[in-house]
């Protein structure tokens, strides 16, 4: 098969090489830009498995822009990836290797005593893990497009779950096989899943050890519980990205950090109208030719974007600079605004129902309609293809782009097995801000579903795009008519959008959302074992007092939602 081997790139010539030994006698490949003995000063430190001297990440740019400012900076190869010495293991070392490497740092004599840590995905959860070692000189971290339980599912009180991304064990067989990054093409449509990786593994005669790791339930515990994210408070700078497919992971952070007293004051948050790889909104629809690591003025432009709020936000309080907002966040189609907390002020809940028409379309209104129910059947042998997702991504994973489609929904809302509601027109401009989360009682012929759901923005001409998404699996579900349906919540879908005036709220509701999400086997199976998907059918409750709701979160006054909402 053909791949791709992403080895360390040259060290830049601005940059001094240090190695830095950790506890156990491993060295850390680790690159130095702005060191000044004769002026100490502070420090960023950025841990990275993207190769430190790499152009896709483009961290010298970023190094750069740091010492500009006025600080040190230490860039690192974490254990096992690139130059650094050691196994190569997923998150199984960094708040140990993280406190000894800023230990080292502020140690040295160009460093004041003072360390912050800054980075996104990957090397945002380890500063993250650095923060729970508890060493006092990292005074902030400011983590970007991440969470402390990056690439393990999030489970929930009621006992549902996150339904798995695709990306979370394909990326111990991308970037968690050796020291080098390997990039390639699979076909996703293979069954099991569990055997995806077997022809590349045999290609290149060895395995990813993390990969089969992830099988094991203890796998898990490699992610930071909730005991170490809060154990040593830290000020914090959390961007988040409206369209990120990992912003349910950075929001049951931001939940647990802003119940905990001990953090009071410490967790600023930037929201922004970002994905994964920092591609935003108003870059929409984009092309290859637009990718940050083939189009220098595109880098150039994220990193105008990226580094100035971190740049504030360390300024402050490592150098007793003027002090930041809370929350800045971007509206969609808005502009950037700050605010004392998050939902800003004023805000309130607006409860929407779901329903259906004389004429059976799907509605979306301010009042439940009398009690019904609305079927799909979802078809194993033709799951609902992602859109933007890996399927579309012109290198592998590593980049896909919601941006890049940037697709129309609409001929999604008339397939059979998604069903579909709507609003009327708004009567003036609606602002978003804060949670939106679906409530409802479902039935499937399985004893476990996925539930899909996509928010979207209804223009006049019926283009219809995504305001936000998310998704649940639900285990111990009820087939249809043996009693009582099954009550689900899908949580941790957030967003800031401007609705004009004159556009609708739709709303999708389905089943598979395959090659991003893995397909469902129903209850208690792995589905990534799973050699052929069943086919069920759903059953979901609409009107009377347990019917389907939408709970939006609005940036408004009560007379500002009244004048704008319409009344059906």
């Amino acid at each position: 098969m053909e791949f791709q081997r992403f080895g360390p790139s040259p060290l830049p010539d601005d940059a001094v090489s240090q190695p830095v030994t950790v506890r156990d006698g491993v060295k850390l490949a680790t690159d130095l830009y702005g060191i000044d003995e004769t002026k100490p000063s502070p420090t960023i430190l950025i841990r990275t498995p993207y190769d430190k001297c790499g152009p896709i990440h483009g961290l010298p740019q970023v190094a750069r822009r740091f010492v500009e400012a006025g600080y040190s900076v230490a860039v690192q190869d974490v254990r096992g990836k690139f130059r650094s010495e050691g196994a190569t293991e997923f998150q199984k070392h960094e708040a140990d290797d993280s406190y000894d490497v800023i230990d080292w740092v502020s140690r040295q004599p160009w460093n004041n005593g003072s360390v912050a840590m800054w980075g996104i995905s990957y090397y945002g959860f380890v500063t993250l893990a650095a923060a729970s070692s508890g060493h006092p000189a990292l005074k902030a971290i400011a983590p970007r497009v991440t969470g402390s339980q990056l690439a393990h599912n999030l489970r929930y009180r009621d006992g549902s779950r996150e339904v798995e991304p695709l990306l979370s064990r394909w990326y111990y067989g991308q970037a968690y096989v050796e020291n080098d990054l390997f990039g390639y093409k699979l076909d996703v449509k293979k069954l099991p899943l569990s055997k995806l990786f077997d022809e590349f593994f045999d290609e290149i005669g060895y395995r990813s050890a993390d990969f089969d790791a992830s099988f094991k339930e203890d796998f898990r515990e490699r992610g930071l519980s909730t005991a170490q994210l809060l154990s040593h408070p830290v000020p914090t700078l959390y961007t988040v990205g409206w369209y990120d497919f990992s912003a349910g992971q950075s929001w049951a952070d931001i939940d647990r950090l802003s119940a905990s007293p001990a953090w009071a004051g410490k967790l600023h948050l930037q929201l922004e109208a970002i994905d994964h790889d920092g591609y935003s909104l108003d870059q929409a629809p984009m092309t290859e030719a637009d990718l940050h690591w083939m189009n220098p003025a595109v880098r150039q432009a994220m990193l105008d974007r990226m580094m100035p709020p971190a740049i504030a936000f360390f300024n402050h309080y490592l150098r007793g600079g003027p002090p930041v907002p809370r929350v800045r966040y971007e509206v969609c189609h808005g502009s950037m605004k700050a605010s004392g907390s998050w939902p800003p002020e004023p805000s309130r809940a607006v409860q929407l129902y779901l329903d259906q028409a004389q004429d059976g379309a799907g509605t979306i209104a301010l009042a439940p309609g009398a009690p019904s129910q609305v079927q799909w059947e979802h078809d194993g042998n033709n799951l609902i293809t992602s859109v933007g997702g890996f399927a579309d991504a012109p290198a592998g994973p590593g980049s896909v782009s919601l941006f890049m489609a940037w697709p129309d929904f609409a001929e999604m809302s008339k397939r059979p097995d998604v069903v579909s509601f709507r609003s009327a027109p708004m009567r003036a401009d609606v602002e978003l801000a804060g949670p939106v989360d679906l409530f409802g009682r479902i039935g499937s012929t399985l004893d476990g579903t996925d539930i899909f759901v996509r928010l979207l923005d209804e223009a006049p001409d019926g283009t219809q795009r995504q305001i936000t998404r998310g998704q649940i699996h639900v285990e111990g579900v009820r087939a249809p008519g043996a009693g009582e349906l099954t009550p689900f919540h899908v949580p941790s879908m957030q967003t800031a959008y401007r609705l004009a005036a004159g556009h609708r709220l739709a709303l999708q509701i389905f089943s598979s959302d395959f090659p991003e999400f893995v397909p469902n086997g129903g209850a208690g199976v792995d589905p990534w074992l799973v050699e052929t998907v069943p086919s069920s059918t759903q059953v979901l409750e609409l009107g009377g007092e347990q019917g389907a709701m939408v709970r939006l979160t609005v940036g408004m006054t009560a007379e500002a939602v009244s004048a704008a909402f319409p009344a059906a």
